[in-house]
């Protein structure tokens, strides 16, 4: 029941996001609401195709709905000539066979081959239209004139060069990483760890002490390089824009008084080395580097990388201090960079990867408990070294999740970057060292090569990038619960709004924007009339041609008044079909209405067989009927409206 609840209050906050024009990531809501679309789609077309005998009418919407996505996503519009072509053609087939029925009820006789001779026309029919709407759809004005501004480029740039026109440049510059920052971060068969010394960091944080005390060493991840775009075989970046940053130049500035500010200095030890390195978001570093940020993130201060060769530096850095329950109040409202770069994944994903992440985070209510649930996953997989590569063009997250089961912390790290990404969690990878270990007496981490180390960082809306640890071998990463003080009788106790409370609010702005209501309304009705139609035609026929009859009586009492307990059903069709006819006299809908009365006569006469005729009623009558009142109810609903119209404008005079 928790997870029920938790589902429904995921849903009412995606919905009234979605009225309020607020996006919102949740793909397990999203796949629902596809899901119930597409179902009723396929009742809708079903209902008309096989019960109405409407083949168009049938096809139309999931036809719209298929051009829609396809022009909005701008895909292949290669299915979608299948599509009009397989449309066209069963339309063709249908309407042949609707003919054949009706020659058959009259008795008309027509030649064999007819059968033959359409199936070839209706099929060139078919090619012909849709090469003639291929064909047409290849001519664009648009790119006639694109090509013509192409001809004449080189002769304009060579005027705008002869009269001194330059283009602007921009003094940052975009460039190919060098050596140190590889250009892609591949997965391999397992890195080659060792013990050789890379660097000593001394933070300040403890003083110098005997080997032999036993203080809470702090915990850091000592970070490099970040990676955005998955490739299902490795990471990579789009193009990078680097500046140069002079000494001590402040990138960001502190805005909560609640974060820490953090004095490190690093030495290193190899031989040579390119890249600086930190922990939290970097503040300044005493000696000049160039910054290396995603182009549109320089803003955010998301340093993608500082490049830099030096001996060593000092650096100040900002660590947040988080909450587990400022996490989870955290929304998923993301800004519009975020959602672009960390939610992207390749569309080659194996689709059980996304149905694995959906599964882990839907009854989970918030983002936090969401990436919760995908590290607690991937903690349970063992951690080895003794793995093998990947097969040549198999998706890494895939290889890892359902056949190795086992790895290293690239593996873990991928895999729940991509699994969060597929839940609506903006994530990304982010490479460098682990803690390394403490010295004591020198108050400073010693990190050698094998605790080089990957680990995943998820945004958070109002908070920025928290760091979370999937791989099994390391500790996981903990934020402080904060317990809600118990209430006492001076202070007023002040409830969460429950379920009933979130429902009201969400009613409350959904009636500011009636338009939702109309699309909902219609879906229900749709919903109802798909269920009471399948009842109906399973019900036995006795009792579906009294319900329907007892419907008929109901709905057409506001036109004739109470009828008499004495009044048959004979004189009762007639007083219906001339109260109708008063309706119709006055209204544009004449020629609709008239249909009705043999709609009425072809209903009174079944349900008169079904209580005096010595046979039973046979299921086609029953289902015969069930058809003649999905049409007649809708002109009796209209004749309705139309006698509420009369009677209120008869009042005002």
């Amino acid at each position: 029941m928790q997870k029920i609840f938790s589902l429904s209050g995921r849903f009412s906050l995606w919905l009234t996001s979605f009225i309020n024009g607020i996006q919102i990531e949740d793909p397990v809501v999203r796949t629902l609401i596809w899901s119930m679309l597409l179902w009723l789609i396929a009742v809708w077309a079903g209902w008309q195709i096989f019960r109405n005998k409407r083949f168009l009418a049938g096809m139309l919407p999931s036809t719209v709905l298929f051009v829609l996505v396809l022009d909005y996503t701008g895909g292949g519009n290669t299915i979608l000539w299948l599509h009009l072509a397989l449309l066209l053609f069963l339309f063709g087939l249908t309407n042949y066979k609707n003919l054949q029925v009706r020659w058959n009820t009259s008795h008309t006789d027509y030649a064999e081959s007819t059968s033959f001779d359409t199936l070839v026309w209706v099929g060139v029919l078919t090619l012909g239209l849709v090469a003639a709407s291929f064909i047409a759809s290849t001519f664009s004005i648009k790119d006639i004139m694109d090509d013509l501004r192409e001809k004449s480029a080189g002769g304009n740039e060579l005027r705008a060069e002869a009269l001194g026109l330059e283009p602007v440049k921009n003094n940052a510059t975009r460039i190919g990483l060098g050596k140190g920052l590889p250009r892609s971060f591949l997965l391999s068969a397992g890195p080659e760890l060792s013990t050789q010394l890379v660097m000593t960091i001394s933070t300040g944080e403890l003083s110098p002490m005997p080997q032999n005390a036993r203080p809470t060493i702090p915990r850091h991840y000592w970070r490099t390089l970040t990676y955005s775009i998955y490739t299902s075989s490795g990471w990579t970046n789009p193009s990078i824009l680097t500046q140069d940053i002079p000494a001590d130049q402040v990138l960001i500035e502190a805005s909560n008084p609640d974060d820490h500010i953090l004095q490190t200095e690093v030495t290193f030890h190899s031989a040579e080395n390119d890249r600086l390195y930190w922990t939290g978001r970097l503040v300044s570093v005493d000696v000049p580097f160039k910054a290396a940020w995603t182009y549109g993130s320089s803003l955010e201060g998301d340093l993608f990388a500082a490049l830099a060769s030096v001996e060593s530096y000092q650096a100040q850095s900002i660590l947040k201090n988080i909450s587990a329950l400022e996490l989870r109040e955290s929304s998923s409202v993301y800004p519009d960079w975020v959602r672009d770069q960390f939610l992207a994944l390749p569309d080659s994903m194996p689709e059980r990867v996304l149905a694995l992440a959906r599964d882990l985070t839907a009854s989970e209510p918030n983002p936090y408990d969401r990436a919760l649930a995908i590290q607690n996953y991937l903690r349970e997989f063992p951690y080895t070294l003794d793995v093998s590569t990947p097969p040549v063009g198999r998706d890494v997250t895939d290889y890892f999740l359902f056949d190795l089961k086992q790895g290293y912390c690239d593996y873990y790290a991928t895999s729940m970057v991509v699994l969060a990404r597929a839940a609506g969690l903006p994530a990304r990878l982010v490479v460098g060292y682990a803690n390394g270990s403490y010295d004591l007496e020198r108050a400073q981490y010693i990190v050698t090569e094998n605790y080089a180390h990957s680990w995943v960082e998820i945004y958070f809306a109002n908070i920025g990038w928290v760091e979370f640890e999937p791989t099994a071998s390391q500790n996981v990463i903990l934020y402080e619960e904060i317990n809600t003080p118990t209430a006492s009788a001076q202070e007023p106790l002040v409830l969460k709004p429950d379920f009933m409370q979130r429902s009201m609010h969400f009613l409350e702005g959904a009636l500011k924007n009636t338009w939702l209501f109309f699309p909902l309304i219609f879906s229900c009705l749709l919903l109802w009339m798909g269920f009471d139609s399948l009842y109906l035609v399973r019900a036995d026929p006795l009792r579906t041609i009294q319900i329907v009859y007892k419907r008929l009586r109901r709905l057409a009492r506001p036109i004739t008044g109470s009828a008499s307990k004495d009044q048959t059903a004979h004189s009762f069709a007639s007083s219906l079909v001339q109260s109708l006819s008063l309706v119709a006299a006055s209204s544009r809908f004449r020629k609709w209405f008239m249909l009705s009365q043999h709609e009425i006569d072809q209903l009174t006469e079944i349900y008169s067989r079904s209580l005096f005729a010595p046979l039973p009623l046979t299921r086609v009558e029953a289902h015969g009927a069930v058809h003649i009142w999905s049409r007649l109810r809708w002109r009796l609903m209209l004749a309705n409206v139309l006698g509420i119209i009369y009677k209120i404008s008869k009042f005002r005079k």
